[in-house]
């Protein structure tokens, strides 16, 4: 035989060895994992069990999450800002689009709209906390670098849900509370109302908006 013929034979020879293995190694691998049985987790204890069970429960959709899906679309929005409770408004207008997340845990808008000083975009992310039994509503615009973060309660109608928050306000660098009451007059219909305080503690309306889907 040829030294290349020697040279060829070895390597098939070889290569029959490694087949082979490679089958045995296999087989006995297959056999293994299909007779030995599946690693078990630790055993979850009626204490636990039970704090899985309240937090699932926490966390899924309920009838609040199901109203606030109405909101999703656009709104057309007409505005109105006292910065003075004796003067008369500032008059604007605006759209709002809303939106859900999370399958309906949460709906946001956007924004887009004049001001008193000049366009103005705005964003809130709104839901519904099983937890707490409350609204929780926050909010972040062009026009300011801080986010209002607000808790509201429904009235037995389920239809006006009044919130109260707090910012900082840029004049004192102080938290400052502030109050804004939603009402549903219909499913294309609905008015936001928010309410500031005078020096000398004096609640008034700051600015209303009147909100018709589109």
């Amino acid at each position: 035989m040829s030294q290349l013929g020697r040279r060829v034979s070895v390597s098939m020879g070889r290569l029959a060895v490694f087949a082979a293995a490679i089958v045995l190694v296999t087989a006995l691998v297959t056999t293994r994992v299909v007779s030995e049985d599946k690693p078990k987790g630790p055993e979850m204890s009626p204490e636990m069990q039970k704090m899985m069970e309240m937090c699932a429960k926490a966390g899924q959709p309920g009838e609040q999450h199901t109203k606030m899906k109405e909101l999703v679309g656009t709104w057309d929005a007409k505005t109105k800002m006292w910065m003075d409770p004796s003067a008369p408004p500032t008059e604007g207008k605006g759209t709002a689009k809303w939106r859900s997340i999370f399958d309906g845990r949460y709906v946001i808008v956007d924004w887009e709209g004049d001001s008193p000083m000049g366009p103005f975009q705005g964003m809130g992310i709104s839901g519904y906390d099983n937890v707490a039994k409350k609204y929780v509503d926050i909010w972040l615009d062009s026009m300011s670098t801080g986010i209002m973060y607000s808790w509201g309660t429904a009235d037995p109608s389920g239809k006006t849900i009044t919130f109260e928050g707090a910012y900082h306000d840029p004049m004192t660098g102080k938290p400052k509370k502030v109050k804004s009451v939603t009402r549903h007059i219909s499913e294309t219909e609905m008015v936001f109302e928010m309410y500031d305080q005078t020096p000398e503690g004096k609640e008034y309306k700051n600015m209303e908006i009147v909100y018709h889907k589109k």
